[in-house]
């Protein structure tokens, strides 16, 4: 499944958290993702593809919606309060959708990233915000915390042929906990497939202590346990592993 799919699903059900990152190393990439997030968003219709009505065709000219950044230099503080005052404005499109998108956010200064940090713990209504990154671990662990996150690869997948293993490689339980959105919207084949790939590939050579978790999960999805309860006992089960040795 696409991101621009899985985001699309997230914005009919009225369930996209009003603040993502948006992380690879192709920057026109990123960019292209953020442009058709923000014509979801904006679309009466939230159509996939673009069914160009009125509001699609006019995209680059919406009023509501900020880039910050030019990629390279440093973002400081004004140019987010100067951001935040136009976001706390009313919406000039019927749409009522107010967005904004930093470019580069491992480029904000300390005192930018503080600023933008309080706008994200209480957004207005409608306001999102999608941050672009080439190094997410540049970025303040706060404003991470408060961002649902996707990697953005050259096909525009939510991960490689595996996302489960790209999970579990980045050994961070909070990412996989946000990951784990993605694979309960996969059909339980496809993450045993998934896990029991993983678990030879990468979990018995990298981390032993996962193995008798991940061998649980895939005996509960032959069960026909659903992918939510057998993912949420699963990572329930990590974290509480994490705990202990922590």
């Amino acid at each position: 499944m696409q991101i621009i799919q899985f985001l699309q699903k997230q914005i009919s059900e009225k369930r996209l958290p009003q603040s993502l990152t948006l992380e690879g190393q192709n920057q026109e990439l990123l960019i292209s993702t953020a442009q058709e997030i923000i014509r979801l968003l904006c679309c009466p219709n939230q159509s996939y593809p673009s069914d160009d009505c009125d509001y699609c065709l006019k995209q680059k000219n919406w009023f509501d919606v900020l880039w910050i950044g030019d990629g390279a230099t440093e973002i400081g503080k004004e140019v987010i309060q100067t951001m935040i005052q136009k976001m706390q404005l009313s919406a000039l499109e019927s749409h009522g959708q107010k967005i904004y998108v930093i470019q580069n956010a491992e480029n904000l200064k300390t005192i930018a990233s503080n600023s933008l940090l309080k706008f994200l713990e209480e957004p207005p209504h409608d306001t999102y915000a999608i941050l672009l990154t080439k190094d997410r671990g540049r970025v303040l662990p706060t404003i991470k915390s408060r961002c649902q996150n996707f990697r953005v690869n050259s096909s525009q997948s939510f991960a490689s042929q595996n996302a489960f293993d790209d999970l579990l490689r980045q050994n961070d339980i909070s990412e996989l906990m946000l990951g784990s959105m993605y694979l309960k919207e996969t059909t339980p084949d496809e993450l045993i497939r998934m896990a029991e790939q993983s678990l030879t590939k990468t979990i018995w050579p990298l981390f032993p202590q996962w193995a008798e978790p991940t061998l649980q999960l895939i005996a509960d999805l032959k069960s026909q346990v659903s992918n939510k309860l057998a993912l949420d006992h699963y990572f329930i089960t990590l974290c509480r592993g994490a705990d202990e040795n922590s």
